[in-house]
């Protein structure tokens, strides 16, 4: 039988193997580089005039959100009661009034009723409609509220010494601010 051949080089190592040390440092490399981006990002504050319209444009958004939010309540409680919550027996407005038939249970009629009474009552009472009542403005804070009898105009600007602006008569609400959050934006009291 003839001797077998043996080669005079050793064999190379498997391309598999480089390939996977080339694919471990490549992953290596990019975790790294997207870790280094994302602490940069976080430590990096925004310019003076980009942070000043990006707060703008955030105060814009959650209120108008929380407008949305107000509005959806005070629509509930009108197709429950049929009538807008804020307003007494005898029609008139009445803030403190608006913040309990929000925040509480009541009756078919719309008056605020107490623990034991809702208790009683069972199935008959409505609501809460907001826990918490009246939400705060987030702009400037603050949850009151200044109440528009029927016949009086909106205010042509607020004056931000109320969260909101509020008609019991028609259900409308609005933002008592002045000025607007950026130049192309609404007036705050317009939205």
């Amino acid at each position: 039988m003839a001797p077998a051949l043996e080669s005079p080089r050793p064999p190379y190592p498997s391309a598999r193997a480089g390939q996977d040390r080339a694919q471990v440092w490549v992953q290596i490399t990019l975790y790294s580089l997207v870790a280094a981006l994302v602490v940069f990002a976080i430590a990096l504050p925004l310019p003076g005039p980009r942070r000043t319209s990006a707060l703008a444009e955030r105060r814009y958004l959650e209120l108008s959100l929380t407008l949305a939010e107000i509005r959806a309540v005070l629509a509930d409680f009108r197709a429950d009661h049929g009538v807008w919550p804020g307003q007494g027996r005898d029609g008139r407005g009445d803030p403190a009034l608006l913040d309990d038939q929000l925040a509480l249970p009541t009756d078919a009629g719309g008056a605020v009723l107490d623990a034991a009474e809702a208790r009683a009552t069972g199935s008959a009472t409505r609501g809460p409609y907001r826990v918490g009542g009246v939400p705060a403005n987030p702009v400037n804070g603050l949850a009151s509220v200044r109440f528009l009898r029927a016949d009086e105009p909106w205010p042509a600007t607020g004056d931000g010494r109320t969260g909101w602006i509020y008609r019991p008569a028609s259900g409308e609400i609005r933002a008592n601010l002045p000025g607007r959050a950026f130049p192309a934006a609404p007036r705050y009291v317009d939205l």
